[in-house]
């Protein structure tokens, strides 16, 4: 099992009952990682139709679109640092049981079904 444990915002003293919990376990541990699952947050196409900025509940992008726009912006610009050959690790429902760890490059990972999101958060 690997745990990544997030820091929260003020210092280390705001680890998560999860990471305390990992921490106390008798596993190796390589440093304290800091994790931030990606969030989208994007206005309506109504909102966008009509002006307003409202925007839809935030949801959670999966590894698939990211990978998907992330090659889209290096088409549009030559000098991108990566491209569909770049090696990349995906990594789902970290902490969860099922939790699920993926390496290869962009155009690999993009044949990789990682399945649902972790429901126990």
């Amino acid at each position: 099992m690997l745990y990544i444990i997030g820091l929260g915002l003020g210092d280390e003293k705001d680890i998560t009952l999860r990471g305390l919990i990992a921490y106390a376990l008798p596993v190796s541990l390589i440093g304290m990682l800091q994790f931030a699952d990606i969030k989208v947050k994007e206005p309506s196409l109504e909102s966008l139709c009509r002006g307003k900025k409202v925007y839809e509940p935030p949801r959670f992008m999966t590894i698939n679109t990211a990978i998907e726009q992330l090659l889209e912006v290096a088409q549009n610009h030559p000098d991108s640092a990566y491209n569909k050959d770049t090696t990349c690790v995906g990594l789902v429902r970290v902490g969860c049981e099922d939790q699920m760890i993926a390496a290869g490059s962009m155009e690999q990972l993009l044949t990789i079904d990682f399945g649902p999101l972790c429901t126990a958060l």
